[in-house]
C-alpha cells in the first residue's frame, strides 16, 4: 500500500472529474434517476453520492480502465459508493477489449480511400484505377469484417471502375 495510491490519488480523481460546471449540471440531473441505472464511464464514482436511494434501486456502473490502474479504480468507486444506500455492481472492462484492430485501421483507411479517389477522378483517369483499387480495398475489408454484402457491392464497384479506367486510358 502506497501513500500516493491510498490518499491522494482517489481524490485527484474526484477533483479532477467533477469541475464545478459540470458538477452543477450533475446535481440537477442525477437526482431525477429511477429504476436501475446503467452509468457508461463511471469515472471515479462522482454520481454515486447524487442518486436517490428511494427512486434507484440497482447502479450498474460500467468503466473502461487499463488492468494496471484496475485496482485505484475500485478505491475511488468503492469510497463512493459508501456514500449510498443502493445495491451497485461495478463492471471493469480492461482497454484492451476495446482497443483497435488493424483490421479496423485497414477499413479506415480503404473506405476513407473511396470517397477521395472518387472526388479526383475528373483531374486524371489515374484517380479512376485509384477509386478501382480503393473499391478493391473496400471489398477485402469487408469481406475480412464479414459485412459479405458490403464486399459484394464494392467488388463490383471496383470492376466498374476498372473498365471506365482502360476505356479511357486506350483513348
Amino acid at each position: 500500500m502506497s501513500f500516493y495510491r491510498d490518499n491522494i490519488y482517489p481524490h485527484l480523481v474526484t477533483a479532477l472529474g467533477d469541475p464545478p460546471p459540470i458538477r452543477k449540471i450533475r446535481e440537477r440531473i442525477v437526482p431525477l434517476a429511477s429504476g436501475k441505472v446503467l452509468e457508461i464511464g463511471v469515472g471515479s464514482g462522482v454520481n454515486f453520492r447524487l442518486y436517490d436511494s428511494s427512486r434507484v434501486s440497482k447502479v450498474y456502473a460500467r468503466v473502461i480502465i487499463p488492468p494496471a490502474q484496475r485496482h485505484l479504480l475500485q478505491q475511488c468507486v468503492s469510497c463512493n459508493l459508501q456514500t449510498i444506500n443502493v445495491t451497485a455492481e461495478l463492471i471493469i472492462m480492461g482497454s484492451e477489449e476495446n482497443s483497435v484492430k488493424p483490421v479496423t485501421i485497414f477499413g479506415l483507411f480503404a473506405v476513407t480511400a473511396i470517397p477521395v479517389t472518387y472526388t479526383l477522378e475528373k483531374r486524371s483517369h489515374w484517380y479512376i484505377l485509384a477509386f478501382a483499387m480503393s473499391c478493391g480495398l473496400g471489398s477485402a475489408y469487408g469481406f475480412l469484417q464479414g459485412a459479405w454484402p458490403f464486399g459484394i457491392v464494392e467488388a463490383i464497384w471496383a470492376m466498374v471502375a476498372v473498365q471506365r479506367w482502360r476505356s479511357l486510358s486506350s483513348i
